[in-house]
């Protein structure tokens, strides 16, 4: 878990900085993974998200690359 955060932490410090989005009604991960052009897993681990689901109004970090 703690090489894991470390892993997860280099890679948003090396990379740009990474966009922030507001959850509204219809937006999915995989919907949202394909508009900043990342990947689901990349969403899920940079919010601490272990699922799927989304709550409306909670804003996410999209990491860039």
């Amino acid at each position: 878990p703690f090489a894991r955060w470390i892993a997860v932490t280099v890679v948003l410090y090396l990379s740009k900085p990474p966009l922030r989005h507001t959850i509204k009604k219809g937006d999915t991960l995989w919907g949202l993974s394909r508009k900043y052009n990342t990947t689901v897993t990349a969403i899920q681990r940079a919010n601490g998200l272990k699922g799927s689901n989304l709550r409306i109004g909670r804003t996410l970090l999209i990491p860039r690359y």
